[in-house]
């Protein structure tokens, strides 16, 4: 039995069903507007620079206002300041959100899933 293929199978499944859990509870359509955007560079082992740029947002729930840094980055402007943006946030909880047509924790745990398939169908061992 090929334990590494099962366990990047158990990491892409919770990964998948973290995220359902999450989009289920998030039912309240919201608008956001972008406030700020942070750039974050960080150095490769090789020494060469990465930047990322992660939106902040604010919304307002029930006249209560949150303020978000995403927690995705992008290597590119994806968001300018003062643009709108689609949020779900859970009435019960409105910390709890996810940003519209943000689907990469799908793309993730499908990730994770497929490697740990690959291992077990070609027979790699640790």
């Amino acid at each position: 039995m090929n334990i590494i293929g099962i366990v990047f199978i158990i990491v892409g499944a919770i990964i998948f069903l973290a995220d359902t859990i999450k989009r289920m509870k998030c039912k309240q359509n919201i608008t956001g507007i972008v406030i700020d955007i942070c750039k974050v560079t960080s150095i490769k082992g090789n020494g060469s620079k990465k930047r990322k740029f992660y939106p902040v947002f604010q919304y307002n729930v029930e006249g209560t206002a949150y303020i978000k840094k995403s927690t995705k980055g992008y290597i590119f402007y994806k968001y300018e300041l003062g643009d709108n943006i689609k949020i779900k946030c859970n009435p019960k909880n409105p910390n709890q959100y996810y940003v519209k047509g943000n689907i990469s924790n799908i793309i993730m745990s499908a990730i994770w899933i497929i490697i740990g398939i690959i291992f077990i169908l070609t027979g790699q061992r640790v």
